[in-house]
């Protein structure tokens, strides 16, 4: 429950944050503050998004790094114990 609400408050200080940068920056005449907060929207969405995908991503690189690894060393350790 915790760890919900701490994803939930990054959440809202993400868009917060990229919707009062958007709004501070001058895009021209021709862009409004809906089409502004759209494109905050899609951004965090994409941001959100990216977090978890990149974490996942580093676990498989990892697996597939160092699980070899430890499949040898308890292959080996089991090779042993049923030589002995």
């Amino acid at each position: 429950m915790k760890k919900k609400l701490i994803y939930s408050v990054v959440a809202v200080v993400v868009a917060a944050v990229a919707a009062a940068g958007l709004m501070a920056v001058d895009f021209g005449p021709s862009m409004t503050p809906m089409a502004k907060f759209f494109l905050v929207f899609f951004g965090a969405i994409i941001v959100l998004q990216v977090v978890p995908a990149a974490i996942l991503f580093g676990c498989i690189v990892k697996e597939v790094l160092f699980g070899a690894r430890k499949n040898a060393l308890s292959e080996s350790q089991s090779e042993k114990s049923a030589a002995s």
